[in-house]
Order: C-alpha cells, then sequence, then structure tokens
C-alpha cells in the first residue's frame, strides 16, 4: 500500500471524501502507527491497491452487501472504492481479518461525521479495539465531530461497550 498516497489532497478537498482528504503526510503516518495487538495491523487501503486485497475483502463485506436491503451490491461497493468515492481500512493478522468502508459526510449545519457503511470480519472481539483506533484517528484526520454506523440492531448493543450510543432508528416501505 501507497503510505504516501494520503498527501494529495488537504484543505478545502477534506469536505470532499475519505480518499481526497486523508491529511498530511504527518497525519498519515499517525494513521499508518495505530497502538494495536502486537499481532494486528490496521492499513488504510489506496484504490490503487484495491485488486491485491480485493479477493479477501470481498468475502468479508459481502455478507454485509447482501444485507444491504439493494443499497449496495459487493460489485458497485468495488466501484465506490475505487473511484474514491468511499475509503477502505483492513485488518491484519498473517491474514486480512476485518475490512471497513467508510465516508465523510458534511451537513449544511457544518457538522462533519465519518460514516461507517460496510464492514465485516472474523474475531471481532480480538479485532474491535484496533477498529475503534481507527475509528478515533480518522475522525481526527477528517476533522470530523462523531463517528456514525448505520447497521443492523445486533451492532447496537454490541457497539455500546466502546462508547457508541443509538440515535436513530430507520423505518422502510416499499
Amino acid at each position: 500500500m501507497d503510505k504516501d498516497s494520503a498527501d494529495r489532497n488537504t484543505g478545502a478537498d477534506r469536505a470532499a471524501g475519505p480518499n481526497r482528504a486523508t491529511g498530511s503526510g504527518s497525519e498519515r503516518q499517525e494513521l499508518e502507527r495505530l497502538p494495536v495487538k502486537a499481532c494486528l495491523r490496521v492499513s488504510i487501503v489506496d484504490p490503487k491497491d484495491l485488486p491485491s486485497v480485493w479477493p479477501e475483502v470481498s468475502e468479508l463485506l459481502g455478507p454485509a452487501c447482501d444485507h444491504s436491503f439493494g443499497q449496495e451490491t459487493i460489485q458497485t461497493l468495488r466501484a465506490s472504492l475505487t473511484g474514491g468515492n468511499e475509503g477502505l481500512f483492513i485488518v491484519e493478522d498473517d491474514d486480512i481479518i476485518g475490512a471497513v468502508t467508510y465516508e465523510v459526510v458534511t451537513y449544511n449545519t457544518g457538522l462533519r461525521v465519518l460514516a461507517i457503511n460496510y464492514a465485516g470480519g472474523v474475531a471481532m472481539d480480538t479485532q474491535m479495539p484496533s477498529v475503534i483506533d481507527m475509528f478515533n484517528k480518522l475522525k481526527l484526520a477528517y476533522m470530523c465531530d462523531r463517528v456514525r454506523i448505520m447497521g443492523r440492531k445486533g451492532w447496537v448493543r454490541y457497539m455500546k461497550q466502546f462508547g457508541f450510543t443509538d440515535t436513530h432508528y430507520s423505518v422502510e416501505m416499499e
């Protein structure tokens, strides 16, 4: 993965999205030096490096896309990641064991939210502290006010232990 790719855009581009606004080189280096368990590595995947990790990532994120009620397929997610519309980070031990997509949403009020769109993985209890550290690093790097995860109900109970609270409920009708 290209560790200098985050240098390409700063300043006004911060509102644009994850791969357009990963901050300065020093911020990128901070993101790369997350305090994680000794055997885990957390890395942002540059869009140009997506093909090398896609076979493993697609298996991890496929079930989340399958449960998106038609909002995303694994093919449309790949296109979004390749185009830089969403960011991706992975958690590795010897293999990729977790994958998370994100984007920055800026509201008319100026509120900036790091939106976690899709996540998948194995050994969640082992990797979740590293994932939460990455959420916090990305929140700071993108100058976001909060982190938001939209997911199934079971995530609400699980994520409360990390300081998340349920703020909205979503209902849909076809």
